[in-house]
């Protein structure tokens, strides 16, 4: 799929650890909290492993 469409860009992580903690993330909560408390962390440098 990804070598017929390419990327598609959907997961609004800037890294692939903001993608990972993302993933974690949604598993226990809903989106629109998922993407307040990335933005948290993001003002905070958290997202670097």
């Amino acid at each position: 799929m990804l070598a017929a469409h390419g990327p598609q860009h959907w997961w609004p992580g800037r890294t692939r650890f903001e993608i990972i903690v993302g993933a974690i993330l949604t598993q226990n909560t809903s989106w629109a909290n998922v993407e307040r408390a990335i933005r948290n962390l993001r003002a905070a440098r958290l997202l670097a492993p």
